[in-house]
């Protein structure tokens, strides 16, 4: 068997070994609420999760440039950190991802120098080089992003498509080397790995191996989204529908706040959906505004005030989150009380049944861990009833919950795989992670490891930083930038992607165009937001 071959086998039996071991039972909790508004990244990890989604504009606000960026990276480098080895080694890899302006470093920076002796001292621009010592760097300390990365460069020419033979002889493609990289990289939880290494499974027909693969890569996306503060995996939140999807301007921010701190009395409509919207803003940290939890509750607090029911969902929402101010266990009850007040208040009042479904999921999970009210699987399962009965994806996602641990109505796996399937169906990606566990396990009947897959891997595909990494491959596309494209592409590509895989196509041998001929090459790259639909390989 070739070299290749064994070790994808042995990967594949590792994870069927390790997904055994595991408890029977994929839903061992309903929904933590500490996962509602997680604290998020600060520092250099945050800088480095910017680098990571292409995304830099998002650091500006707390970094000023880009160089203050590199320069937050470099120094936990030189402790040894291996993640902001690695995230330097993607700056140097694809240039400034993001910026408006080609930013250049300081000639022979001292992290650089310190590693390896350059010729030339290393820019913002790409520098392959550069990118390929820092990212072993990082592979030796073990940097799953970092492994991932070199085992996507060893599997493929885009290297030398990218900058030419010269670079390419850098890092020459070697089959068996990528997927040792690959192997290690999912193993250590990187999704893009673990989404290679199972679709190539699925391609030698090891459909067992190929579930259990994808399987661990959802639920490494669903613990890198948590643990960054992502809300890529979470369809639900407050005031769902008011925060544009589009990117707003400076501009545009600064005159919805004007509008909210118009709000009065009595009330007017738009100041109140100002108010709103701008709080909600301030919550996710969204559209380059910096995360605010204090002026959040501020405006929510002046909304609720004005007699708006989903203020109150919200201010309750935020009470049970992470950030909640609590210093000590009276401070914690104290939040739960209020909580809960804000709840009920918001339930009755609210005029969305979105907001209201919230309330009654909220006031559910505090019944199941008996925060604030006496412990009741009775009365946790009836809230998220009525959570279902709007249509509200997380409910019926709760409600699956409960009927499949047997949690205040009998145990009922049928019942628990049609909610999981209903709210999988709307591209609700935490019911397509469990319900995809569930047919693997072949809990609910026989095993469909064919389904299991399709339903695994977008959950992993859908982690903010693969996403980022798909719209920072757009935007090069857009700007005619076929290295920076290709290179983002890639990977995305070889796990299965569509989008991708049209793109890297396109950009891989560029052709000569006059600007006439542009608006119509143009719709050929352009590839539209990636969707929640299921990927089938």
């Amino acid at each position: 068997m070739a070299p290749r071959g064994v070790a994808r086998r042995a990967l594949a039996c590792a994870l069927v070994c390790a997904v055994a071991a595991e408890p029977a039972s994929p839903l061992l909790d309903v929904r933590p609420l500490s996962a509602i508004h997680p604290a998020g990244e600060s520092g250099w990890q945050a800088d480095a999760s910017a680098v990571f989604r292409g995304d830099l504009e998002t650091a500006r606000p707390a970094a000023a440039d880009v160089r203050t960026l590199v320069d937050r990276l470099s120094e936990a480098a030189t402790r040894g950190e291996a993640r902001a080895l690695s995230a330097l080694g993607v700056v140097q890899l694809y240039g400034v991802v993001d910026s408006a302006r080609e930013l250049e470093l300081a000639p022979f920076h001292p992290l650089f120098n310190a590693l390896r002796r350059f010729e030339l001292a290393p820019t913002l621009r790409p520098n392959a080089t550069a990118a390929i010592a820092l990212l072993r760097a990082a592979a030796q300390l073990g940097d799953a992003t970092a492994l991932s990365t070199l085992g996507v460069l060893l599997g493929s020419t885009a290297l030398t498509d990218a900058y030419g033979a010269d670079v390419g002889a850098l890092l020459p493609p070697d089959a068996t080397a990528s997927t040792q990289h690959l192997a290690r990289a999912a193993a250590a939880g990187d999704p893009i790995a673990a989404s290679i290494m199972g679709t190539r499974a699925m391609a030698d027909g090891e459909c067992d191996a190929a579930a259990a693969i994808f399987e661990m890569g959802a639920r490494s996306a669903v613990e890198r989204a948590s643990a960054v503060g992502s809300r890529a995996l979470d369809n639900a939140m407050p005031n769902l529908a008011r925060p544009s999807t589009a990117r707003m301007r400076a501009g545009e921010i600064a005159e919805l706040r004007a509008w909210a701190d118009k709000l009065g009395t009595p009330p007017t409509r738009d100041a109140l959906d100002a108010a709103l919207t701008y709080a909600q803003l301030c919550v996710e940290g969204a559209h380059g505004l910096a995360r605010n939890l204090t002026r959040a509750r501020h405006y929510y607090e002046r909304a609720a005030a004005a007699g708006e029911g989903g203020a109150h969902v919200a201010l309750g929402l935020l009470a049970l989150g992470a950030d909640a101010p609590a210093k000590s266990a009276r401070d914690d009850e104290a939040n739960v009380r209020a909580a809960i007040e804000h709840l009920s208040i918001g339930i009755e009042r609210a005029w969305s049944g979105v907001e209201k479904a919230m309330g009654w999921a909220a006031l559910g999970q505090l019944a199941l861990e008996g925060r604030g009210v006496a412990r009741s699987d009775a009365i946790a399962l009836r809230c998220f009833r009525e959570a279902a009965a709007t249509g509200y994806l997380e409910g019926f996602f709760n409600l699956a919950a409960m009927h499949y641990a047997g949690r205040g109505v009998a145990r009922d796996v049928g019942v628990a795989v049609a909610l999981l399937a209903e709210a999988a169906g709307s591209g609700h990606l935490p019911s397509m992670h469990l319900l995809g566990a569930i047919i693997r396990r072949g809990e609910a009947g026989a095993r469909d490891c064919a389904r299991a897959s399709a339903l695994l891997q977008p959950v992993a595909l859908r982690h903010e930083m693969v996403h980022g990494a798909e719209q920072a491959a757009v935007r090069a596309a857009r700007k005619w930038d076929h290295q920076r494209a290709l290179l983002r592409s890639e990977p995305l590509a070889m796990a299965g992607v569509p989008g991708a895989l049209r793109r890297t196509a396109e950009v891989r041998a560029p052709r000569r165009v006059t600007p006439r001929r542009a608006a119509s090459r143009l719709s050929l790259i352009h590839i539209s937001e990636p969707t929640l639909s299921l990927i089938h390989i």
